[in-house]
Order: structure tokens, then C-alpha cells, then sequence
């Protein structure tokens, strides 16, 4: 496996997604930052690619020094006993040794071409070599003499190392999926990963003895002064754990393709995908600042990332949303009722649920009939909670006591009711996705529809202005729509699209707006669009936006957002900010007054968030895959 790293993609860069995070661009261009180390209140790291050894200030101001040997792919790095960074060159089977006060490199010649990978300081005051070619362990002192030790195992590929808690150097074996120890007189002892083929890679010391990441196995594990291995497998599928070190606040922190994860004592993984897909994060330190820097190979920069700004967004919490008869509900979307009782559609068990927050008690109540599929609901002007049931093309009435007072069956089959809201007097608004209407019931039943003159629009996410415009998504009619209640009027409003011709260049460059919602003044709208940024090329990967309409139609399309992050529903929150779902498992913030964007992550990975809405104190989320609905505090 050496030299290998995943092809790299041609995406373009972005802001930073969270609080906390700090990038800084490499002068070198692709440089392929790999290992990092501290020393001196600096950081030093690897340039792989670039054949040097750079040297950040904690404040980013990079300084690069050259390596005398051309092609040397420098790969470990480590601060040395001596004052000295001492770093492997994979490729020249050298050692280097490079002075900070002058900047200036020696190099140690390994004997044959052992493909030294990971280094580490020693309790023993050496440097500790992982010969990944070579099958064997280094002993390397500060005055260059070198002595190697044989690991028992035939192709093991050692490859990261790392002093131990109990005075012995530990290093992964990423051919032979086993953890190895050596004594520093040389005693080497081997331990099976449980996990076949698991390739471990980065392995660090931590609570409870040292951690380590399966590349293959995609896990993260525990290895014990003893032997004995706990794994905690890695939430996403691919993730490709690659580096560890211990953080600040008591966890273990890890590197993996385009993102860092944060992993507990206990085991618990939370994830955070970074600005860039595929930007594939390596090597990972705490730093002298008590923050945790690392490499980023293929977006080329050098991160800083400070857990402490981290911490209000693990206040995310979530509530089961049930099952039935051994089904997960499927919740699609949610509203909170006066009393804090929070409901949601049950899509995958034909019913509405129920949660006390205060218990966390779960309570169903199916729908009068079968098949119905219940989409969104809203809590209309008499209490009740209406619903679509896009399945059978009725709209449905619950009492807050659980009783189904109603189902009001539309004329037309096949009509696909879809999103519903409450308008300011109390009644409720639908839209209907494939019969393109839109429609509306008063209290007492009575329905009108109005058919959207785009055919095929598939109106979608609906909301009420203030003055009673009634206005809508076309999800594939690319257009928002505006209805006049007074008259039946309905105006249409193109969204902003790029060039393109033939059918794919076309479909590429659509917007698809999905969901929408009334903006903190009343004077605006804004929604999501889920295709917002194709390129009609192809030459970039998806990047969705966010869009203001005002009242009387003006569409100004906000900033993209993160890579391969499709936008769902919207809403505006109760700090005057705008929330939305996505589809990556994350709870988005946009600040109206600054323009900044903020991801939340929910403790469940791949929950694929749905519907939103605003409570007094926070926004929750129906969590669609998950079967949860998730609690995310406006305070965060």
C-alpha cells in the first residue's frame, strides 16, 4: 500500500463549515501535506509531494524548507530528543534531520530499501523507525547509528508508530492487520486485529491504553497494555480512517477521507465533514496552542481545528421516534404543538407519532387508511393536527388527543398531496405534487384548487406571507410560484440557471427549489435549492444554494454551500436566523445578517434529516433514516 491515496478530485474550495476551523493555504502548490508534529511552540509537517519539510506558526505563517535529496517522499515526522525534526524519507530509504534554528538537513542512509514510513521519539531518548518495505523496526540515535529488529510476521508493512504508556514503542501492521509492540531492547510482540483484513494504519495513546483506525476495517479501536482489543466501528461506510492523536478534552480525534471524527472514551464516533470533499485530511497533532492541527493532502492546506468552539454543537440530542411491529417509523416531518408535545409523520408505518420530550414517551396512531403514506403535517388554527396522505390523495385531521376526526378525499386521483401549512387565518394550504395544484381546505372542509400554470411544476414546499400570498415551490418546474387568494391568480418566478442546451446540460443546470419558508422580517422568502450550482460543464461536483425571493418576485442566489450537501427543507428559527436539513446528516444555520453558515452534526450519521420546525427554544428535525427526531438548541 505505499504510496497509495485516492484520486484526486477537481472540486473547488469552500469556507469553513465549522466554528473553530481555521485553513491555511500551502505556498507550494500541491504540496500533499502528510505527517505533523509540534516543537518550539511551532508545527512542522511534511510535504510529500512537494519534497519539503514546512515549519506554521500558530497564527499559519508557513516557512518551507527543501530536501536534499530529490523525490524523497517525506512521510513520518517528529520532534527528536536532541531539539532536532526528524522526519522518513519513504522513497530515498533515508532518514532526515533537519535543524530549526537554521533550517538546514542531514540524511541517514538506510541500508537496501526498507521504505521507512512512521517515526517516533523513544522513552529511551532514540527515534523509532517503521520499515515498511522492509518488515522491521529501527532504532535510530540521535548521532545517526542505526539498529533493526525483524518483526516475526512475513509482509506485516509496519506503518505508523507511537511510544506507549508502558514504556514500549507500539506500531500498526497494515499488511498483517495486527498491532505490534517493541521493548527498546528490541522484544517484539504481536496482537491479531479482530477484524480481517482491517489494515490498521494511525494509532496514537489514550484513555484506557492506545487507539488506532482500521483503513479497511473502518473502525476505530482500543488496544490495552495487555493485548486486548475493543473496535467501535466508524458511523459512514468509506470513511477510510487514516491518522489519531489524543485531543485536548479527554478524546480521541482522527483524520479520514474528507472529514475528522471525534471519538469518546466510551466509544461514542461523532463526525465533521470538512469544506472540501475529498480533501482527505492525514496527519493529526495537538498542538502548542491545545488545539488540533492537521494536513489536508488534496485541498492543500494546513487546519486548525479547536474542539472547545466544537462543544455547543454536541448539545444535538435526539429522541427515538419508535418502531411498529418491528418497523421504524420513517419520521418525514414534525411540528410542535402548544403544550411542547411534538408530533410527526410516521412515512414507513402509515401513522403520526407522538413524543414527550419531558419522558420521552412514544405514542401511534395509525391512519384511518392503509397504504396512505402521511407525508408533512401542520397544526392548523383549531388545534388539530392536519396531514397529507400522498398515497391515497386525502387529507387527514387529528385531534391532539390521538383521534382521527376526519379524511377529506380530493377529486382527483393520483394527486400526490405532499407539503401543508397553516395560513394566518387558520386554515390550511397544500400543495399537490403530481395532480400540480395547489390546494386549500377551510376548517369546515370546504376545498378549493387552483391548478399552477407550468405543467409538470410539482409544487411542493408551501408558506403564507403575512398579507396572505400564497407561495410555493416547483421542484421541477424550477419557479416559484405566487397565488393571490382574492383572485386565483398565480405568477410564476423563474430561478436564476446557467447556460446550457440538450437535455443534460439542462438538467444539470437547474435549480430544483424544494423547500421554502417565510424569512425572519416577514418581508422576504427564502428556500433551498438542491441543484443550485451544477455546472452545466460537468467540471464541478454538486454544490446547493440557498435563495431570497422578496414579495414582489426578486430572486438573489446566496452563496454555494459544502460540497455534495443537498438542502432539504427550511425554515426561520426563533433567533432570527434561518435553519435547514441536509441530506449528509447535518442541521444547517444561515446568519441573514452576515451571510454566514454553519453545520450541526446529529449524533446519528446518515439519519438523512426531513422536515423542520421551530420550537420556543430550539429547532427540531424529523430524521428520517434514523427513526428519530433530533433536538438542536438555537443557542448552539
Amino acid at each position: 500500500m505505499i504510496g497509495w491515496l485516492p484520486a484526486s478530485p477537481s472540486e473547488a474550495e469552500t469556507a469553513s463549515v465549522y466554528p473553530g476551523l481555521t485553513e491555511y493555504q500551502i505556498p507550494t502548490p500541491f504540496a500533499g501535506p502528510s505527517a505533523i508534529t509540534k516543537l518550539n511552540g511551532n508545527l512542522w509537517f511534511a510535504e510529500r509531494d512537494a519534497n519539503k519539510i514546512a515549519r506554521s506558526t500558530t497564527a499559519g505563517a508557513i516557512t518551507e524548507f527543501a530536501i536534499p535529496t530529490p523525490g524523497a517522499s517525506p512521510r513520518g515526522i517528529v520532534a527528536g530528543s536532541d531539539g532536532n525534526i526528524w522526519f522518513t524519507e519513504t522513497l530515498a530509504h533515508r532518514i532526515g534531520v533537519l535543524t530549526p534554528a537554521t533550517g538546514a538537513v542531514t540524511e541517514i542512509r538506510l541500508s537496501g530499501r526498507p521504505g521507512p514510513h512512521g517515526i517516533a521519539a523513544g522513552p529511551d531518548g532514540n527515534l523509532w523507525v517503521t520499515e515498511f518495505e522492509g518488515g522491521k523496526i529501527a532504532r535510530v540515535t540521535t548521532a545517526g547509528a542505526v539498529a533493526e529488529f525483524k518483526i516475526p510476521t512475513k509482509d506485516s508493512n509496519p506503518d505508523t508508530i507511537v511510544a506507549g504508556p508502558d514504556g514500549a514503542m507500539w506500531f500498526t501492521e497494515n499488511g498483517a492487520s495486527k498491532i505490534g509492540r517493541i521493548t527498546t531492547a528490541g522484544v517484539i510482540t504481536e496482537f491479531l486485529v479482530p477484524t480481517e483484513s482491517s489494515h490498521p494504519h494511525g494509532i496514537a495513546t489514550g484513555p484506557g491504553g492506545l487507539w488506532f483506525v482500521e483503513e479497511s476495517g473502518n473502525k476505530v479501536a482500543r488496544i490495552t497494555a495487555t493485548g486486548e482489543i475493543t473496535e467501535f466501528p466508524v458511523p459512514q461506510n468509506g470513511s477510510d480512517p487514516h491518522q489519531i492523536a489524543a485531543g485536548p478534552d479527554g478524546n480521541l480525534w482522527y483524520t479520514a477521507y474528507d472529514k475528522v471524527g471525534r471519538v469518546t472514551p466510551a466509544g461514542a464516533i461523532t463526525e465533521f465533514p470538512l469544506s472540501r470533499a475529498g480533501s482527505f485530511p492525514t496527519g493529526i497533532v495537538l498542538g502548542p496552542d491545545n488545539a488540533l492541527w492537521f494536513g489536508e493532502f488534496y485541498s492543500n492546506k494546513l487546519a486548525r481545528l479547536a474542539p472547545a468552539a466544537l462543544a455547543p454543537m454536541y448539545a444535538a440530542n435526539e429522541y427515538s421516534a419508535g418502531s411498529v411491529n418491528g418497523v421504524g417509523t420513517g419520521p418525514a416531518a414534525v411540528a410542535v404543538a402548544g403544550n411542547g408535545d411534538v408530533w410527526f409523520t410516521e412515512m414507513d408505518t402509515n401513522g403520526v407519532g407522538r413524543i414527550r420530550p419531558s419522558t420521552g414517551a412514544v405514542s401511534h396512531f395509525p391512519t384511518p387508511t392503509e397504504h396512505s403514506m402521511p407525508c408533512v403535517l401542520t397544526i392548523a388554527g383549531d388545534g388539530n393536527i392536519w396531514l397529507t396522505e400522498a398515497m391515497v390523495d386525502k387529507i387527514g385531521v387529528l385531534s391532539q388527543a390521538g383521534v382521527y376526526l376526519h379524511e377529506y378525499q380530493l377529486p382527483n386521483a393520483m394527486s400526490d398531496p405532499h407539503h401543508i401549512t397553516t395560513a394566518p387565518d387558520g386554515s390550511v394550504w397544500f400543495s399537490e405534487l403530481m395532480g400540480n395544484r395547489i390546494g386549500h381546505l377551510t376548517l369546515a372542509g370546504t376545498l378549493t384548487e387552483y391548478e399552477v400554470p407550468t405543467p409538470n411544476a410539482s409544487p411542493d414546499t408551501m408558506a403564507v406571507t403575512a398579507d396572505g400570498m400564497v407561495w410555493f415551490t416547483e421542484l421541477t418546474g424550477h419557479k416559484i410560484g405566487r397565488l393571490d387568494p382574492a383572485t386565483g391568480a398565480i405568477v410564476e418566478f423563474p430561478t436564476p440557471t446557467l447556460p446550457g442546451s440538450g437535455f443534460s446540460k439542462a438538467y444539470r443546470s437547474a435549480s430544483r427549489p424544494h423547500g421554502l419558508t417565510v424569512g425572519p422580517t416577514g418581508t422576504d422568502l427564502y428556500f433551498t435549492e438542491e441543484w443550485g450550482a451544477r455546472m452545466a460543464t460537468g467540471a464541478a461536483q454538486d454544490r446547493a444554494r440557498i435563495a431570497r425571493i422578496t414579495l414582489d418576485g426578486q430572486i438573489t442566489e446566496l452563496p454555494v454551500l459544502f460540497p455534495n450537501v443537498i438542502p432539504h427543507q427550511i425554515i426561520s428559527g426563533p433567533d432570527g436566523n434561518l435553519w435547514f436539513s441536509e441530506s449528509s446528516g447535518h442541521v444547517g444555520r444561515y446568519e441573514p445578517g452576515t451571510g454566514k453558515v454553519t453545520e450541526f452534526p446529529l449524533p446519528s450519521v446518515n439519519s438523512d434529516p426531513a422536515g423542520l420546525t421551530a420550537g420556543p427554544d430550539a429547532v427540531w428535525v424529523a430524521e428520517y433514516k434514523s427513526h428519530k427526531i433530533g433536538r438542536v438548541p438555537v443557542g448552539s
